[in-house]
């Protein structure tokens, strides 16, 4: 048991520390068995108690009490808990005691209150993955009976709207592009893009000029003409064309 020294400090008139250790082969440890399942209660158990000079108990710690059992030895996978005896529910709890450390030797708790501590030694929770491919698990999950519930109904008909609303809009895009594919075959047939081809490889008068801002101007229509022309098979000055005379297209558009 190690008192800390905040908790000094409160007794410096004098104090009475009682200690007991109950093990194993005392008659009266069977009643502490714990509840939890598959939990070991580890041998021994402590009960602490604290007195002033003047024989009052004290209940109120100002700081937390540090209790190290030693690690027991037993087969098996636990994990150590640190608990005290719930007089109340009579049953352990660990509400105010908390394990601070841990070594191959020994386990220390820290207790907020002064009564009977002990360690439990509780069992690792194993996964359930193994039950689920059991014969059992199987079966389970073969057994559709589930599906005629109201939940599941409301389930497959949602997922049966949102596959009808899938496959429309497909079938608004396929629609949307063959008419878009079909507008761009009138267009490109109708007399007025062919006279607007025609008009628009004629180079202008003012490209005649030779200043450099009107010779970068040209090198640059000239360059996009041409991806456009290798792309669509038009170029700027028909598009320009195009736009006054029949506004935005989708040849535009694609340009």
């Amino acid at each position: 048991v190690e008192l800390p020294g905040a908790l000094l400090q409160t007794l410096q008139d004098g104090f009475v520390l009682s200690l007991a250790l109950i093990d194993s082969n005392s008659s009266s440890f069977e009643f502490f068995v714990p509840a939890a399942p598959g939990a070991v209660l580890a041998s021994p158990m402590a009960s602490v108690q604290l007195y002033t000079s003047d024989g009052l108990g004290v209940s109120q710690l100002a700081a937390p009490l540090l209790v190290s059992f030693p690690r027991p030895t037993v087969e098996g996978r636990f994990r150590p808990q640190c608990v005290f005896w719930d007089e109340t529910q009579q049953a352990w709890s660990s509400a105010g005691v908390s394990l601070v450390n841990e070594s191959a030797d020994q386990v220390t708790c820290a207790a907020e209150h002064l009564s009977l501590l002990a360690l439990l030694l509780m069992p690792f929770a194993c996964s359930n993955a193994a039950a689920i491919f059991s014969q059992e698990g199987v079966e389970l999950l073969l057994d559709f009976s589930w599906a005629g519930r109201l939940p599941a109904v409301m389930t497959w008909l949602l997922l049966v709207v949102g596959l009808g609303f899938l496959i429309i809009a497909l079938w608004l895009d396929k629609r949307h592009q063959a008419l878009r594919r079909t507008q761009l075959k009138r267009l490109e047939t109708s007399e007025l893009v062919k006279y607007t081809k025609k008009t628009s490889m004629e180079l202008p008068q003012e490209k005649m000029q030779f200043d450099p801002a009107t010779l970068k101007k040209i090198l640059l229509n000239g360059l996009h003409s041409k991806i456009l022309i290798s792309e669509l098979g038009v170029d700027l000055a028909f598009l320009k064309q195009l736009y006054v005379t029949g506004g935005f297209s989708p040849v535009h558009a694609e340009a």
